[in-house]
């Protein structure tokens, strides 16, 4: 997340609003750490500064318990909206799991109902891809991934070698 929030501030960026139904978001489960079960849909908000929140329904509180989030939890769709609004009233521009064109499937995540959902909520927002800063903070190797890929590279390299020269 602190990645994430990095990314944000440096393409001053408010938020990354992340959206998940039915579980068919894996950059939300990503994001949690965990794929909920939740039955109701629910939003991440990752602001640039800040702690990131969970705007859920009440029903699902449990699923939503990592201390890296703030709950914000609803009892009813228009309740839902008025957390959200309060949440985006100040963002400007924020990243959204989609793609213009839908020029990289993967990423888009998000349906047009709820963007026009959102941006009823915020009509100002601007609304960018996420694919960015997705690839930035999210599928970046650490290190010690980077070292135990290379790693894992020669061996590879070395069992062909040795195949090649058991074969020929």
């Amino acid at each position: 997340l602190e990645k994430a929030q990095c990314y944000l501030r440096d393409t001053k960026h408010d938020a990354w609003i992340v959206y998940d139904f039915q579980s068919a978001n894996p950059i939300a489960h990503f994001l949690l750490g965990h794929r909920p079960n939740a039955t109701r849909r629910y939003f991440i908000i990752v602001p640039a500064r800040g702690r990131p929140a969970v705007v859920a329904s009440v029903i699902d509180k449990f699923q939503f318990t990592s201390a890296d989030f703030q709950n914000v939890l609803s009892k009813n769709h228009h309740e839902l909206g008025k957390m959200l609004k309060h949440r985006v009233a100040d963002v400007k521009s924020a990243y959204l799991d989609y793609s213009p064109n839908c020029g990289i499937p993967h990423m888009s995540k998000i349906d047009l109902g709820t963007v026009e959902f959102l941006r009823s909520l915020n009509t100002s927002m601007i609304m960018d891809s996420s694919a960015d800063i997705f690839q930035y903070a999210m599928a970046t190797w650490s290190p010690l991934s980077l070292q135990k890929h290379l790693s894992a590279s020669k061996l590879v390299e070395e069992i062909k070698t040795s195949a090649f020269n058991y074969i020929f």
